[in-house]
């Protein structure tokens, strides 16, 4: 039914959140990596995004769009990136940037993950007697790589003038 307009008819907050992407210069979607893919909400938050492309209009085209994801150690491949490219490709959105920052698995919260061998802390550290401050993952404004990757992309939107709003 959203054919004709371009607006969804499930009666849910959608409209309001379509309403905020169709309105915005930028688009920043960002989303963990659960069990090598993209996590089920922010799925269906790309999916609803179907109602922006009827009657030959693309209400996202040509919005900018950065991509924010969790990546793990030593994993080159990153399927959350490459599904919310997919997404931003599809709307004919112009794609300037990704970020992505060191996972932090549940399995350092959870109460469990010290001695469990099937999980995270297992992977990176071995069975543990508790976990301590320096077996957590460095926080965001400790990963160069991340913060190289923030920089990139603000240096990008300075150059095509954006202007950041408080």
């Amino acid at each position: 039914m959203c054919a004709k307009d371009n607006i969804c008819k499930i009666k849910d907050d959608w409209n309001q959140i379509g309403e905020k992407m169709t309105n915005a210069d930028i688009i920043i979607f960002g989303a963990p990596n659960y069990y090598g893919t993209i996590n089920a909400l922010a799925h269906a938050c790309l999916e609803r995004t179907f109602s922006f492309r009827h009657c030959e209009k693309l209400l996202l085209k040509d919005t900018l769009g950065i991509t924010v994801t969790t990546r793990r150690k030593n994993i080159e491949i990153n399927p959350v990136k490459d599904i919310i490219e997919i997404f931003m490709k599809s709307n004919e959105m112009n794609i300037i940037g990704h970020a992505d920052c060191d996972e932090y698995s549940q399995c350092y919260t959870c109460g469990y993950g010290h001695d469990c061998k099937i999980g995270s802390v297992f992977r990176e550290h071995g069975i543990l007697d508790e976990i301590l401050p320096c077996h957590l993952p460095n926080e965001v404004p400790c990963q160069k790589n991340t913060l190289d990757s923030i920089n990139n992309i603000i240096s990008i939107l300075k150059a095509r003038n954006v202007k950041f709003k408080n």
